[in-house]
């Protein structure tokens, strides 16, 4: 989804809410929701494409409440730590978090399973779908995957790619697998970062959400090779997925974006964000 589509998301989101919140029905009818600044918490740094979704929705929630609805980035430990400050919040509908499927990983991946964002968090509303990428340095040279497999095979030897978080890093290690490519990944706090190394040649590939890359891609500063999911992307239709390119057994979905609460917000309040 492009970032225009995302400002229509935002403004169908938001008037879905404000008809929520002012329904006789609701608990909060005498005080109407929200009556004072809002906020998205966004466990990764300012810049990427999650960034870029929750200022979308921040900006159309904030027009149509007339409460200013404000991001908050508290990056670190692959979104680990705003995810647990969001999920510590009151649940009063004044803080929700906004984040990605890595959400689902941290059980599994980080302090040892301790954390489970599902039992600490409730789902809210689902924002967009987006597809993973894979994207080039220009310097590179690489325009298709047939040249992205012989330039990382070639006697130059292995090629590096940048993730940003744990799905990506999981969609870069199934595709490179499939496509027989021992590359050296380096991990990032954020796809922004990544972005910006393969822009600067510091990197020879990257794996993450279309948003971020897709302006350098049009301009030229950047290729994106192909599209990790199981369908074309309409931003860029000229791009094969892996598949396209005869690539198979890639097992990457597209990523989506979502709103999540602390556990125990009451049922009128989620609605209200729904």
């Amino acid at each position: 989804m492009t970032l225009s589509r995302h400002a229509s998301a935002c403004v169908v989101l938001a008037a879905m809410a404000t008809g929520l919140a002012c329904s006789p029905h609701s608990a909060h009818a005498q005080t109407p929701f929200p009556s004072r600044t809002v906020t998205i918490v966004l466990p990764y740094n300012a810049g990427g494409g999650t960034d870029a979704a929750a200022r979308s929705i921040a900006k159309g929630l904030t027009q149509i409440w007339g409460q200013s609805v404000v991001v908050e980035n508290v990056a670190g430990a692959d979104g680990l730590i705003g995810t647990q400050k969001a999920a510590r919040a009151r649940p009063d509908g004044y803080t929700v978090l906004m984040s990605v499927p890595n959400l689902l990983l941290f059980k599994h991946s980080k302090n040892d399973g301790l954390f489970d964002a599902t039992a600490a968090l409730s789902p809210v509303s689902l924002v967009a779908k987006y597809p993973v990428v894979l994207i080039a340095s220009k310097a590179s040279g690489i325009r298709t995957v047939a040249d992205m497999v012989a330039k990382c095979k070639g006697p130059d030897g292995r090629c590096s790619w940048g993730s940003g978080e744990q799905f990506s890093w999981l969609a870069g290690v199934s595709a490179f697998g499939a496509m027989g490519v021992d590359a050296v990944n380096v991990p990032y706090r954020g796809t922004a970062p990544v972005v910006n190394d393969v822009l600067g040649g510091h990197l020879t590939l990257g794996v993450g959400a279309l948003a971020s890359p897709l302006p350098h891609h049009k301009s030229g500063g950047l290729r994106v090779v192909a599209a990790l999911g199981d369908a074309r992307s309409d931003s860029i239709p000229d791009v094969p997925t892996l598949k396209n390119a005869g690539i198979h057994g890639v097992a990457v979905g597209d990523g989506w974006y979502g709103l999540f609460a602390p556990k125990g917000m009451p049922v009128e309040l989620l609605a209200a964000w729904q």
